[in-house]
């Protein structure tokens, strides 16, 4: 049977340097139990366990936030073990494909608040070759859960470009493009759009900027610009890492930051946290007495993610066993996973952004106390996450292997 392929793509930026941050909260009525779906973030942090051992470059980020909108989309035309994997790779309880739904229409909605101190906009469009022939329920349910813009259109050059637009239109022009070119095969095109914008809550004073040294994991000796701080905040340490939050915005967003301990790597951190992660988030104390020393850095990355979703159980969906006939009646299986990144943090805030394509083929008071130190002058993990939520929901996780500056 001839196959062709469906290219749906995630584009996620984050521009964090506004003042304060979105979200609402949690809804005040509570679903039943047995109705809820829960995100524990074990997606996030078993897909960047498995990038830690895979990637072997310096620095890197992922946005787990991304993947997941993109895949709850596909797993709307997805069935049988097909979705399954899917709904369980995602790490979510309660697996069905309404929760699934319902689950992020909320998350979507309650990230886009009304707080004028902090820009967060999430837009998805479903781009559609007009040749192939698509299922109505998919569509609707697409646009009702995730505000999906749909466009029907031959697949040429012309098309091409006004995707293009859309994804610089909807990232401020932080992703100018997601495709070169449209393949013959290419008969669909899903894209997920993030654009944040914040400042630090209590933004770094540049004049305590200074020169340092910062030791690669190879033990060379690096150059760095290194911010200082004292603040309280959560805070967490044990025998194989540091782990201090700094507030974004009004404090409805956080990074995170994971310092293993000197006779720990990133590898053997990032097991344990894709062990326990909610656990050792919920051990931070509060409002502890932190000294931060934090390098500015940037980066760009760029990676396949079909191997990384393969080893966390979506094994089907790439194959010949993948069942997405509720897109269409057309034989579909993803091809590929690819995502960009880019992120840059300094003493103001923090300006992320990722693109992730997915091809789908057819087939109080307190008495002086001596502050915690945190010295990020080595190999560290970084974590922006929402704080409103329950789920605590992570839109990017990266290593700094090696801090670069312009």
């Amino acid at each position: 049977m001839k196959q062709f392929f469906i290219y749906i793509a995630i584009i996620t930026i984050t521009t964090l340097s506004g003042c304060c941050t979105q979200k609402n909260g949690n809804s005040s009525k509570e679903e039943p139990k047995e109705m809820q779906m829960v995100n524990d973030n074990s997606f996030a942090v078993k897909l960047f366990d498995v990038a830690c051992k895979a990637e072997k470059k310096e620095n890197f980020c992922i946005s787990p936030a991304s993947a997941m909108w993109a895949l709850s989309m596909v797993a709307n035309g997805a069935s049988g073990n097909t979705l399954q994997q899917i709904i369980e790779a995602l790490g979510l309880e309660y697996g069905n494909i309404d929760n699934l739904n319902n689950m992020q229409s909320k998350l979507i909605k309650n990230l886009q608040s009304d707080d004028k101190e902090t820009v967060l906009s999430i837009a998805n469009s479903i781009w559609i070759n007009e040749k192939l022939k698509v299922k109505e329920p998919f569509i609707t349910t697409n646009k009702n859960h995730y505000d999906a813009l749909v466009e029907r259109a031959p697949f040429n050059e012309t098309t091409l470009n006004r995707i293009n637009e859309w994804c610089s239109e909807h990232t401020n022009g932080k992703i100018s493009s997601i495709l070169n070119r449209l393949d013959d095969n290419t008969k669909m095109l899903l894209l997920n759009a993030l654009y944040l914008k914040s400042q630090w809550r209590d933004s770094f004073n540049p004049k305590l900027t200074t020169d340092a040294k910062f030791t690669k994991e190879n033990g060379e000796v690096v150059d760095a610009r290194m911010m200082k701080q004292r603040f309280r905040t959560n805070y967490l340490e044990n025998d194989d890492f540091q782990m201090v939050s700094k507030l974004l915005g009004n404090g409805e967003l956080e990074m995170i930051f994971i310092l293993p301990d000197k006779d720990k790597n990133i590898t053997q951190v990032a097991e344990k946290l894709a062990q326990g992660y909610h656990n050792y988030y919920q051990q931070m104390e509060g409002n502890t007495d932190v000294k931060l020393s934090l390098p500015k850095f940037k980066n760009e990355y760029a990676t396949s993610l079909k191997n990384m979703l393969m080893n966390i159980g979506m094994s089907d969906a790439f194959g010949s066993k993948a069942k997405f006939d509720k897109i269409s009646n057309a034989p579909l299986y993803i091809d590929d996973v690819f995502q960009k990144s880019y992120i840059a943090v300094d003493e103001y805030g923090v300006e992320a952004a990722a693109v992730t394509s997915v091809m789908v083929g057819l087939m109080s008071a307190h008495r002086p106390t001596t502050p915690k130190e945190i010295v990020l002058d080595r190999p560290f993990i970084y974590v922006i996450a929402e704080r409103a939520s329950e789920s605590k929901n992570i839109l990017f996780m990266g290593k700094v292997g090696a801090p670069e500056n312009d």
